[in-house]
């Protein structure tokens, strides 16, 4: 669908202003979004306690703000394809990814299930995201869908057959690279060495989660699973979720050491979350935390969450917005990490963590990768999301970073999906939603190169400065009008 749907917009907007344009992406997007993101609207009234007016209106204003991005896009495809003659695939191609770029990145960034994630199931496609990333996919498809539009606006057109043609150059490239890619990345795996692990998946309710006198029970299970995974097969490293252990690590001794206990006793490595709490000054800083035990039952590696989830773990402008702890339950109040934090080390191996939504901003994993990750393990909590599409849509985003940085990714959540996605981007083991379980497996770290590594989203910012200087154009001629007019 993703390789047409974009089509019907094109043709909507054909003869209309740039507002009307504008409009019509801003109801397209609207649409778009509030059916892919009706999720939130469970997690703000089912955990939030918002009652069901204000869930509705907060999924709706959240929308209606992503909407923004595609009504962008319109406008300056419009001007990329009147002003500046651009073919309409290249116009379109454009105009899109930089619209996906900005939603990427404007107030916090949020690039959930950008379109080019629709291809992650077609593996010899998305292959070249580790020269493009995923906003090189997003072009591609983006360029289909302007040279359809071409060729069914002008069927006898050369341009619209030469915009075809094009496409179906690109294709091939993209698809043969991906081909060649994955028999290359094959070889080289079946050279590397496997390191065994475990990953626990407790399958704890969020509505019990927190409540003290399930704690211990918490920790139990995950000890009993724990034990159950390594008598199938000794694991080296034993990952659990996000927030698995529900105390302030280190503030509750008698818990804390149970934990450390786990590795100790039996002799493994051992990420887990927590919530973290530090006092500086007498005052309270608290933490979203991953943690790496050593089997002699010592904390090793502490990596606090650098992106935090916006109206969920803090309050932007919180000064502005003094109103919002009022209107939900369980907002959080919680300080980012540096960027720089030390990555985990296990064996010589060195493992970026990256928790819950990190996993959807590229630019994290790529900065874990840069600095010498062998290994990522993203570690979340997905049962806010109960039993919606929004677990399968993180999953997926995982499984692209997997192959834009060209490291294995382990994934551990508490309720799933968790799973082991190789470099490849494919899923080698796979715990499904709502299950307690645990899965062992041999991993193999390959050394492999990624030009997205370093390149990042090059093919962005060039798509970027386009509608910079349309616009810039268009503001131009504007005043040189006006001015004309004074005169």
């Amino acid at each position: 669908m993703a390789w047409l749907a974009m089509v019907p917009i094109m043709f909507s907007i054909e003869s209309c202003s740039y507002r009307q344009s504008f409009m019509l992406g801003w109801s397209a997007g609207f649409v778009h979004f509030t059916s892919l993101l009706y999720w939130i609207y469970y997690v703000v009234n089912h955990y939030g306690k918002v009652p069901m007016p204000q869930g509705v209106i907060t999924l709706l204003l959240l929308t209606s703000y992503l909407a923004l991005f595609p009504g962008f896009s319109c406008v300056i495809y419009k001007l990329l394809n009147t002003r500046w003659f651009f073919p309409s695939s290249l116009a379109l191609s454009v105009a899109w990814v930089a619209g996906e770029y900005a939603r990427g990145h404007l107030l916090t960034g949020f690039p959930w299930d950008l379109v080019g994630y629709s291809q992650i199931p077609f593996h010899p496609v998305v292959q070249s995201m580790d020269l493009f990333g995923v906003l090189g996919i997003s072009f591609l498809i983006a360029f289909c869908n302007g040279a359809l539009y071409s060729l069914l606006k002008q069927k006898r057109s050369r341009m619209a057959v030469v915009e075809v043609l094009v496409f179906v150059v690109l294709f091939t490239l993209n698809y043969a690279y991906g081909i060649h890619r994955i028999s290359e990345i094959d070889e080289v795996i079946s050279r590397s060495r496997p390191v065994k692990v475990a990953v626990i998946q407790g399958n704890i309710p969020q509505d019990v989660k927190w409540d003290k006198e399930f704690q211990e029970g918490t920790v139990k299970r995950y000890n009993v699973l724990t034990e159950q995974a390594l008598e199938e097969g000794h694991a080296k490293l034993v990952v659990w979720p996000e927030t698995a252990v529900p105390f302030y690590f280190g503030i509750d001794i008698p818990m804390s050491l149970k934990v450390l206990n786990i590795a100790k006793n039996n002799g493994i490595y051992l990420i887990f979350g927590a919530p973290g709490l530090e006092y500086h000054d007498s005052k309270p800083f608290y933490y979203n935390w991953a943690l790496l035990a050593s089997p002699r039952g010592r904390i090793t590696g502490v990596y606090a969450k650098e992106h935090l989830v916006p109206f969920g773990e803090y309050v932007p402008l919180k000064k502005l917005l003094f109103f919002v702890h009022k209107l939900a339950e369980g907002v959080g109040d919680f300080v980012a990490g540096d960027e720089n934090q030390p990555l985990f080390e296990v064996d010589g191996k060195k493992i970026g963590a990256l928790i819950c939504y990190e996993v959807i901003f590229p630019e994290l994993a790529l900065n874990k990768c840069r600095r010498g990750a062998n290994l990522l393990v993203n570690i979340s909590n997905d049962a806010w999301f109960g039993d919606t599409s929004a677990p399968y849509q993180h999953l997926e985003m995982a499984q692209a970073r997997a192959i834009e940085t060209r490291l294995p990714l382990i994934r551990c959540t508490n309720t799933g999906i968790s799973a082991f996605i190789n470099v490849k981007g494919e899923i080698d083991g796979i715990i499904p939603l709502n299950r307690t379980g645990y899965m062992v497996k041999e991993m193999r770290i390959p050394h492999l190169q990624s030009t997205y590594v370093e390149a990042r989203d090059a093919i962005a910012w060039i798509c970027v400065i386009f509608p910079v200087l349309v616009i810039l154009n268009a503001l131009y001629d504007k005043i040189k009008k006006s001015s004309n007019k004074d005169v």
